[in-house]
């Protein structure tokens, strides 16, 4: 019962950080419409209802909190964010080709764009490494 209720506050967390990405990115009714997707899919029902969900959520906080750090300008804060979503799941390893994309769609210049995503890149090269 415990984890079904943290599953479910990382998960309201997931919905709120995502409404403010893509608002960030598309405008209001477009937040709406991808948090509103997210909240009534069917695959949800496995992260929140297992215990061991609670990485796939955490990593997707620590993705989205990335994400968000680096379209507000703050990419030496989203490094350690972005690396603790790497611990919870590799899947999160993408993270930085979105975050170029989302610059890019902000500055439209490429180079622009990676050097602002640049720091997330000094995550993985450990990680890789590591693994």
């Amino acid at each position: 019962m415990f984890f079904h209720i943290v599953n479910m506050c990382l998960f309201l967390t997931v919905l709120g950080l995502l409404f403010f990405v893509a608002k960030r990115l598309a405008g209001q009714l477009a937040a709406i419409v991808a948090a509103g997707f997210l909240a009534l899919h069917y695959a949800i029902d496995i992260p929140i209802r297992w215990a061991s969900g609670s990485q796939d959520l955490l990593a997707l906080v620590g993705a989205l909190i990335t994400l968000q750090m680096i379209s507000m300008g703050r990419k030496w804060l989203a490094v350690p964010t972005f690396f603790l979503s790497l611990l919870c799941k590799e899947t999160v390893v993408f993270t930085p080709l979105v975050a170029i994309l989302i610059e890019h769609s902000q500055c439209k210049s490429w180079k622009e764009a990676v050097h602002r995503a640049w720091p997330l890149f000094l995550v993985i090269a450990p990680w890789a490494v590591s693994g």
